[in-house]
């Protein structure tokens, strides 16, 4: 068995969302991409487990587009008690190396989500000049997933090629107690 993407049809499964790394084995039972890879250390797990199972894993590196408070360095889970995750714009060039050359991925393009509680215009035009650099050294990452239900709008404006829109699809999801 294996994702339903798997080679010889069927629909294709995205993962979005952080990742863990002792959870890898379980998404890839399933997922034929995993579009928010945020940190080096995902990536060797993401590799033997796409090798493993035969077949690469297509991988989006998530960016980080809220603005840090403090020394400015970076937080490789994302800014603390955001609840989201993303890598720095400024570390992405190595950690799309590491991509590149871990067999069993192939690198796709960039993800994102605009901040809460600021114009997501703005971060979608820094996303879309993110995804314009990585093209120009990996000329077959051309995915900018960007843009939800609430900031698709902008998300197009500014280039995304690829949308999650599931509220707009299923309604609002309950809260987590």
């Amino acid at each position: 068995a294996g994702p339903a993407g798997a080679p010889g049809g069927g629909p294709v499964w995205h993962f979005v969302g952080q990742l863990q790394r002792n959870k890898a084995r379980s998404v890839l039972n399933w997922a034929d991409w995993v579009q928010s890879v945020d940190r080096p250390a995902l990536v060797p797990v993401l590799s033997r487990l796409a090798v493993e199972r035969g077949y690469p894993l297509s991988v989006c590196l998530q960016v980080l587009l809220e603005v840090r408070s403090g020394s400015g360095g970076s937080t490789p889970a994302g800014v603390a008690g955001s609840g989201r995750g993303g890598i720095d714009p400024g570390d992405l060039p190595a950690l799309a190396e590491l991509v590149e050359e871990a067999p069993g991925l192939t690198l796709r393009g960039v993800m994102a989500v605009a901040p809460r509680g600021e114009p997501p215009r703005p971060a979608f035009a820094k996303l879309r000049a993110v995804a314009e650099r990585l093209v120009a050294d990996h000329p077959r990452a051309t995915v900018v997933s960007a843009g939800m239900s609430g900031d698709l709008e902008a998300a197009v404006a500014e280039g995304a090629t690829h949308l999650r829109i599931g509220t707009a699809l299923f309604g609002e999801r309950p809260g987590v107690p």
